[in-house]
């Protein structure tokens, strides 16, 4: 990539104009597979402004090929289906981006629809929620378990949007990065 070409000039441009917006940027993390063998962090993940997601497998574990850029994974696995509605293996870092942008979407939401403003930084409030609930152990690095913030009710309903709200207040007041101890409060 020509880092000086018109083209990438203004796309870096864009991104930052979306960044000072406080506008999340998200893309899947280098990988290793056949197509690419580069564990490089990709454009735009080693820019500043975006947190780069990686793929994770059904056992919550980093898939071989994901790079070292991976802020966060999520899973990779079985998360497609084909035309015909049937689940494909292999997902990868592109899917996993995606779900991670669906779950900040659906924080937002919620957020919004239960009437409380957004307080804070956006990106470090996102990062610290993925933080928050992704396992810290060296098997589990940075896989982002949302069960926890999606959890059924006591009464047996599922997580409403004041539910997720809640909880995620919980988690952006916290200064913990343990899913324990905000989950005791």
């Amino acid at each position: 990539m020509n880092e000086d070409h018109q083209d990438v000039k203004h796309l870096k441009d864009a991104i930052r104009a979306a960044s000072d917006k406080k506008i999340l940027l998200y893309c899947a993390a280098s990988d290793t597979k056949t197509t690419s063998k580069s564990n490089e962090p990709y454009f735009p993940g080693k820019l500043g402004e975006v947190d780069a997601i990686g793929a994770a497998d059904w056992d919550h574990r980093r898939k071989p090929y994901v790079g070292a850029d991976a802020r966060f994974l999520f899973p990779g696995d079985y998360v497609l289906h084909d035309q015909n509605m049937v689940p494909v293996a292999e997902g990868g870092n592109s899917a996993a981006t995606a779900l991670a942008s669906a779950l900040v979407a659906l924080v937002l939401f919620c957020l919004k629809k239960d009437g409380q403003p957004f307080g804070g930084e956006i990106r470090s409030s996102m990062s610290r929620l993925f933080t928050s609930l992704a396992y810290v152990d060296t098997k589990f690095s940075s896989f982002v378990d949302n069960r926890d913030l999606l959890q059924v009710n006591e009464d047996g309903t599922g997580a409403t949007y004041q539910a997720v709200a809640s909880r995620c207040k919980i988690y952006f007041a916290s200064r913990t990065n343990s899913k324990e101890e905000v989950l005791s409060k």
